[in-house]
């Protein structure tokens, strides 16, 4: 049988469209096919400007983010710049899926249909297109006219989905890395010292971007748990959490499956990746001080579609972390089970997938 031959487009923006992506191409080569993996932040002319200067905007102003996210969110056509942009971006990945004999392509990145919209210029064939919705809210952004069938990972996201397009759906688990498939059980994983008082991961992605210093203090404030607060690559953040007594400050943390292991619960401001792998593994969430645009979006999608609590100062965080202690599995059970990638190759004609499953 000839192997698919199946392009993933992901954007090196933070972790949160790379982790999927890398997930999802090892599921697909395991089932059979020859995938390739692409960043858009490589292809797209001025790519890694762009990449800084959006980490400079969440990192110093994530307010005027904030807004720009809203804006698209009511009008989601986006300027000529970044038209061009999309386009230029759109021949480089049409030469590879020439070169390449491409059979399908799957984007974890919002603007990768677009992307493969301007891509189809350049083709004399339609080469098929799966979107995986990294984040439980849908911007709108995430919507495009070449997508043949999206995939979601939480049961409160499809309506969201259908509200916004007709383009088939279909619910599937999250793309996590297996450390993350197996639920919580009573055996620590020795990270946590014998004795300590239960510990609260906080998370702010791979930038540490947001009121993370804040968020700490608050857990801190709190007085029931010690805040444990990975700050990823952000080398400033790491130096100034390090300094607040009672507090453990990580940088990247490579087994962050067996450090969630070791803790009672996730108090996180985005809710993309992180956010999965917290549900995944079964670890209660508190969406606290959430970022503003989508980390906004998600926090009221969890809060709407699984009565996940969200708080934005000490005060409110007590009674937070209270209802996701009381509630734990109330984002395990929103879960899809479908492996994506048996939805991916369903696209193909293998591995049918019932839609909303």
């Amino acid at each position: 049988m000839t192997r698919q031959r199946i392009l993933v487009l992901t954007a090196s923006i933070g972790a949160g469209h790379d982790g999927p992506a890398k997930e999802l191409a090892r599921r697909l080569q395991f089932r059979g096919a020859h995938v390739m993996l692409v960043d858009l932040v490589d292809v797209a002319p001025f790519g890694q400007s762009l990449r800084r200067a959006f980490r400079g905007v969440l990192t110093r102003n994530p307010r005027r983010w904030g807004r720009i996210c809203a804006s698209f969110e009511k009008s989601p056509r986006l300027p000529v710049a970044a038209r061009v942009l999309i386009a230029l971006a759109g021949r480089r990945v049409a030469q590879v899926i020439d070169e390449d004999s491409i059979d399908l392509v799957v984007s974890t990145y919002l603007f990768g249909g677009r992307v493969m919209g301007a891509a189809r210029e350049y083709l004399d064939r339609t080469v098929p297109v799966v979107t995986y919705v990294t984040d439980p809210a849908v911007h709108p952004l995430w919507i495009d006219d070449v997508t043949d069938l999206y995939l979601a990972t939480w049961t409160f996201t499809m309506p969201l989905l259908r509200g916004l397009t007709a383009t088939p759906a279909a619910l599937v688990a999250p793309a996590t890395r297996e450390p993350f498939n197996s639920r919580l059980g009573d055996v620590r994983t020795g990270w946590q010292p014998s004795g300590d008082k239960p510990w609260a991961l906080v998370v702010s992605g791979s930038w540490g971007v947001g009121d993370v210093v804040g968020a700490a203090r608050d857990v801190l404030a709190d007085g029931r748990f010690r805040p444990v607060v990975v700050c990823g690559n952000n080398a400033e953040l790491l130096a100034e959490v390090d300094a607040i007594p009672g507090v453990i400050a990580l940088g990247w943390v490579r087994d962050m499956a067996a450090l969630m292991r070791d803790c009672s619960v996730a108090v996180l401001n985005s809710g993309g990746l992180t956010l999965a792998e917290a549900a995944s593994i079964g670890l209660p969430v508190v969406h606290h001080k959430p970022l503003p645009g989508q980390g906004e979006m998600n926090a009221a999608a969890c809060r709407a579609g699984a009565g996940a609590p969200v708080s934005n100062d000490v005060l409110q965080l007590r009674a937070a972390l209270d209802a996701a202690l009381d509630n734990a599995a109330s984002l395990t059970t929103t879960l899809g089970d479908v492996d994506p990638a048996a939805a991916i190759l369903s696209v193909l004609g293998r591995d049918a997938v019932a839609e909303g499953r």
